[in-house]
């Protein structure tokens, strides 16, 4: 089930929801999605973490203000939840 819901994003980019009407707000619910994500510390896969990577930076390049703020947001939740190395205690 974890997989399925992991999935949401590849899905919604294979069916080309970015684009036309209301691809502004999918962009915008995929970042929200993808904080959430990180917020909940879900145990990612290398492939996964690569795809949001990808997606918050298409998001980030946006023209439109509403969608950089949500990529902002999340990119900053998501790299500190999945890009840290963890502490090495001596």
């Amino acid at each position: 089930m974890l997989d399925d819901i992991l999935d949401i994003v590849n899905q919604i980019e294979k069916r080309r929801l970015f684009r036309g009407k209301g691809g502004e707000v999918m962009r915008i619910a995929v970042c929200r999605f993808i904080e959430g994500i990180s917020i909940a510390k879900l145990p990612l896969k290398a492939d996964h973490i690569k795809r949001f990577t990808e997606t918050l930076d298409e998001c980030l390049k946006s023209c439109l203000d509403l969608i950089q703020t949500a990529a902002v947001k999340s990119f900053q939740i998501f790299s500190s939840a999945y890009h840290t190395e963890p502490k090495k205690e001596y």
